[in-house]
Order: structure tokens, then C-alpha cells, then sequence
């Protein structure tokens, strides 16, 4: 081979090493391109059906202030519920995860600390129903307090007292609650599922789900009625002191999503539900409010 030979050789080598070369990184900033980026915002951890995480990555949530200022709120009340402070008053953000449509929690999602909430409805209607302990006690708080403030009294038309309807709800009983509600609403065709999912709130989607909230009222089933109930104006303007917020007001329904429920209260632990109280927020707009 002369000279000439090997230096065109040479040339060819060095050509394919380039052409190789510029493949390979093609193919690796495809890939990049391709891998979307995982958005943690609103991160639930996936957990087992006993209720044990399924991933060690931790739910992100904001923890205080922009300004990281946190104070730790104290009430007067009738009752004493010094036993029930902690329940009512945890540092922290383990109570604030944002479920809605956008942030649902996995199917196979169960609260490992789900607790009897003694103030159930007894009806002969439905079983005793459940919430995380920590909302369940702050709850029991709730109902101790608005006995003494005359608020459990037995509404005469209904027959009934203020008493807790529903609570947590499994994955798959959402599902049923979802569909149900989908052939109600058949007649709209195809819309008939987004007006579903204006009143019942899709499987994942559901709060219920976390064992963090619960409905309550002294009327016969779950209505707007209820709003004009002396008990109704009582919990909206003092729930927050245990830690619960009416999580759809009535003003609130184009950030919600979610038509009027003076009846759905969710726990989130009191220093969250007086701030959000304070500066009138639902929840969707406390996250955002908190991530500055």
C-alpha cells in the first residue's frame, strides 16, 4: 500500500469514526428529549393497599410562609380540649396535599392510621366511618366544642342531628359513586361526564380517598339546604380553629371546580386552615399563595 493508499484509508477511518460519533449523540439527546421531566409539585407517594409507601421519594409541599415565618395559633374555648391540642394544632404540611383532578391519588392508595369517627350518623344507613387519626381526633374536638355551643341540635324537619355522613371512601367506591352520577346526568350526552365531575369528583380525584375530610349536616342527604342552617354558619366560621376548612365554598367554584357544598370539610391542621381563613383562599389558591 503507497502512500496515497494509507492517507485515503486514513480518511475513511477518520470519517466513519465521525459519522459514528454524531450518531450517538443524536441518539442520546433524542432520548433526553423524549424522557419527559416528572413534575413533583403535587407529589403523593404511591403506597401499598395496607397503606405502607411504595416509593421513599416524599411528598413536595410547601411548609410555611413565602417568607418562612410559621406561628402556632391558640383558641379559647367552652370546652376543654387541652387533650385534643396536638390533633387540632401539628406543625407541618403532612395535611396539605392538593387533591383534585389535577393531583390524584394512586389506586391503590389507603391511609395506614384510618380511626372510628364516633360521630357518624346512626341512621341504619351506613357503617361507622373512618378518618386518619389526626383528622378523626381534631374532629371529635369539633363536635365537643359545637355541643356546647348548641350546634348538634336536631334539625325538626330532617329528625336529625349534626353527624358526620361519609368520610373516607376506597378508590373503587368512588368509581361506583363517579359512574352513578355519569348516568344521572346521560341525557347530556357527551357531556355528560364533565357535569358529573362537577359534584362527584373523579376515582383518584376524590379527598375522601386521603381520610382527610368528611361530610356533615342535620339534613336528610347532602344539599345546599343545609347553608341555611344556624349549624352550617357555625362550622364555616369556627372550623378552622380544629383545623378543618370548608373546602368548596360557594365563591370559590370556578378555582374548585366544584359546585357549592356547605357540607364537605377537610382537615388540614390549624395554623394552614386559620392562614387560609385570614387571607380567604380555598385551598388550590393557598398552594400557589405558598410557593412564592
Amino acid at each position: 500500500m503507497n502512500q496515497k493508499q494509507k492517507t485515503s484509508m486514513a480518511i475513511k477511518i477518520g470519517f466513519f469514526v465521525v459519522f459514528f460519533i454524531i450518531i450517538a449523540f443524536l441518539i442520546l439527546l433524542i432520548t433526553t428529549l423524549l424522557t419527559p421531566s416528572k413534575d413533583i409539585t403535587n407529589f403523593e407517594p404511591s403506597r401499598e393497599p395496607n397503606g405502607t409507601l411504595a416509593s421513599s421519594e416524599p411528598a413536595v409541599q410547601p411548609t410555611s410562609e413565602p417568607d418562612g415565618t410559621w406561628k402556632s395559633y391558640s383558641y379559647d374555648f367552652a370546652a376543654d380540649l387541652s387533650d385534643y391540642e396536638k390533633y387540632m394544632n401539628p406543625k407541618g404540611d403532612e395535611y396539605l396535599t392538593l387533591i383534585n383532578a389535577d393531583n390524584r391519588l394512586n389506586e391503590n392508595y389507603v391511609p395506614s392510621d384510618l380511626t372510628d369517627v364516633i360521630n357518624t350518623r346512626q341512621d341504619g344507613q351506613r357503617n361507622t366511618q373512618q378518618l386518619r387519626e389526626y383528622a378523626a381526633k381534631a374532629l371529635e374536638a369539633l363536635f365537643i366544642e359545637a355541643e356546647k355551643a348548641g350546634m348538634t341540635y336536631v334539625n325538626s324537619s330532617s329528625g336529625y342531628g349534626l353527624s358526620v355522613m361519609s368520610a373516607y371512601r376506597s378508590y373503587s367506591y368512588q368509581q361506583t359513586l363517579f359512574a352513578d352520577k355519569v348516568k344521572q346526568y346521560s341525557s347530556y350526552g357527551d357531556d355528560a361526564e364533565k357535569m358529573a365531575a362537577t359534584e362527584v369528583q373523579y376515582p383518584g380525584a376524590s379527598e375522601h380517598q386521603s381520610g382527610l375530610c368528611c361530610d356533615m349536616h342535620n339534613i336528610r342527604s347532602a344539599d345546599t339546604a343545609f347553608a341555611s342552617q344556624e349549624a352550617a354558619t357555625w362550622l364555616k366560621n369556627n372550623c378552622y380553629k380544629f383545623g378543618f376548612i370548608l373546602r368548596y365554598p360557594e365563591d370559590k367554584t370556578d378555582i374548585t371546580g366544584i359546585s357549592f357544598e356547605p357540607w364537605h370539610f377537610r382537615y388540614v391542621g390549624r395554623y394552614h386552615a386559620t392562614r387560609m381563613n385570614e387571607l380567604g383562599f380555598c385551598l388550590e389558591e393557598y398552594i400557589e399563595y405558598l410557593k412564592k
